[in-house]
């Protein structure tokens, strides 16, 4: 499945998802809220059709989409 239509900052997120940061973290170094990022997080998972984190974080290693 291809993560090309994910948005531009779920893709940040997921990113960081992938190397075991938790969401606290991921806001800290983003500048964004908490609920913030636990809304991409929601976002990707619901397109992605993934459960878990441990599935996006997965996905994002094996498969190394493109970041900006």
């Amino acid at each position: 499945m291809s993560t090309e239509f994910l948005a531009e900052r779920d893709r940040d997120v997921a990113a960081r998802v992938s190397k075991g940061m938790n969401n606290l973290k991921i806001a800290d170094e983003l500048v964004l809220s908490l609920c913030t990022v636990e809304g991409h997080i929601e976002n990707f998972r619901a397109k992605l059709g993934f459960g878990s984190r441990a599935q996006v974080a997965t996905r994002w290693t094996t498969q190394k989409p493109p970041v900006s």
